[in-house]
């Protein structure tokens, strides 16, 4: 093995990168540690629609069907992407998630998307089925999301010039695309530090930023695995139980979701859960009026179930 030197060390390596055993091997032990096992699985493939399917979709860059019925928590999406192109996601959760053969076979593919709500599923496997195909589909399954609560060692315990980021420090549930807006707002703050010292008129010193960086990055952290935690904690195939708080934040979520979907207005989720618009956008009254409005009928005995087929 070969030892490399370094003035300052930033570990971006995922959240599979073994940094604990790195952390002990440096004399730091016992990093307090979150971990949610819900046992998310999903597809996804790249797709170009032709400039007249491109046109009818309108200003919309996000559509789908996020899984707000109870019968079957699956759920399908489409994000454009650059140069023309779609990403287009199926995902479950537990036991019900895409088969493994629907990569190569797209009969089964379309039966899984028959799944969804009719109101949805038509229109997600026109597009499947016209649209020009440019990736093969890829499978991932990501069973545990966690959180490593790096920022509540000590700072004379903390090795310093050695900064970690991104999943390495905290993961989520992928489904939502969020470890790429989490590890980029984390690398501005990184990199604010950097110009900060740089055009500081005393000598530049990175002494102490490591730890100061780890906490900064916990607040960015927190505020992500605060939004995800509630939802992905009641889902039947996690292990871990849900408090009073997740239960009632799961609820008017389930019901937030809904609204969503029923509106075309996946677009804001995505936005929201991405980080580029505040949690409060949810809070229009076009959508938190509904969406209320259904969770009363809920709690009433009046709610009107989402007419879906239920699995098997």
């Amino acid at each position: 093995m070969e030892e490399l030197k370094a003035d300052f060390v930033a570990c971006c390596s995922g959240r599979r990168f073994p940094i604990l055993k790195w952390l002990q091997q440096l004399g730091c032990h016992d990093v307090p540690v979150e971990t949610l096992s819900y046992y998310a699985g999903y597809m996804g493939a790249l797709f170009r629609p032709s400039a007249e399917q491109e046109a009818a979709l309108g200003n919309v860059n996000a559509y789908g069907w996020i899984p707000h019925h109870r019968e079957r928590l699956i759920g399908c999406s489409g994000i454009s992407q650059e140069n023309g192109l779609h990403m287009i996601t199926i995902w479950g959760y537990g036991k019900d998630q895409p088969p493994p053969e629907a990569s190569k076979n797209p009969e089964a593919m379309y039966t899984w998307v028959d799944g969804l709500d009719k109101r949805w599923a038509p229109e997600m496997k026109r597009r499947m089925q016209t649209w020009e195909q440019v990736t093969t589909w890829r499978r991932y399954l990501d069973p545990v999301m966690s959180f490593r609560h790096f920022e509540k060692i000590r700072a004379e315990d903390w090795p310093d010039r050695l900064v970690v980021l991104g999943d390495a420090v905290c993961s989520f549930n992928p489904t939502f695309g969020q470890g790429m807006t989490h590890a980029i707002q984390c690398a501005e703050i990184l990199n604010d530090m950097f110009e900060k010292i740089t055009h500081s008129p005393q000598l530049v010193c990175l002494d102490g930023l490591a730890h100061e960086f780890q906490k900064a990055h916990s607040k960015i952290s927190a505020h992500y695995w605060n939004g995800n935690k509630p939802e992905d904690i009641c889902r039947p195939s996690t292990k871990e139980k849900p408090t009073l708080g997740d239960r009632l934040m799961h609820k008017f979520s389930y019901h937030l979701m809904k609204q969503l979907s029923l509106q075309k207005k996946i677009n804001l989720l995505y936005q929201v859960s991405g980080g580029t618009k505040p949690p409060t956008a949810f809070f229009h009254p076009s959508i938190l009026i509904p969406a209320l409005i259904s969770w009363g009928k809920e709690l009433f005995g009046k709610s009107e179930s989402a007419p879906v087929k239920k699995a098997e």
